[in-house]
């Protein structure tokens, strides 16, 4: 009995990958997120240069209003992360999409509030869809998306 009691308690190591572990984290298993996370960093599994690295993308030489430059940057980026996040969702009239948005400090169709000193915050849409919007599959997307970008988030407003 003494030996069956020791080996319940012994701990084994596994080896995952980086991209294994990507996959588990990114994945709705809230276990396989567990072991993700006990194996790297949330930033090694959730970083820009990686999401950016997975998405077909091009490049255009765009002739942008000099004072844009940063907005249109950010939000490039933002459409990438929403590119990673919803896989092969669409917003379409009719679903519900989450974008980042920024209100008022008493506006009552605010679904997360990001930021509380600049008021930024996740907004949904149902019956719309407005052109120029990045939008998410769901909230979660969205908040992660605008903690991605940190600051960068202010040069969307």
């Amino acid at each position: 009995m003494k030996n069956l009691k020791r080996n319940n308690m012994e701990t084994r190591d596994i080896s995952v990958t980086l991209e294994q572990a990507r996959e588990w984290y990114n994945s709705d298993n809230s276990i396989l997120r567990a072991l993700a996370l006990n194996a790297y960093a949330k930033s090694e599994l959730f970083e820009y240069e990686h999401i950016k690295s997975c998405i077909d993308k091009v490049v255009l030489g765009l002739t942008i209003p000099r004072n844009d430059a940063n907005k249109v940057q950010t939000n490039g980026k933002l459409a990438i992360i929403a590119k990673y996040l919803n896989g092969s969702w669409t917003m379409s009239v009719g679903k519900t999409g989450y974008f980042i948005g920024k209100s008022s400090m008493d506006d009552s169709s605010v679904i997360t509030q990001i930021d509380l000193t600049n008021n930024i915050a996740v907004y949904e849409h149902k019956t719309v869809q407005y052109s120029g919007i990045v939008y998410f599959k769901d909230a979660e997307g969205a908040e992660k998306a605008a903690k991605m970008l940190g600051t960068d988030i202010e040069y969307l407003f």
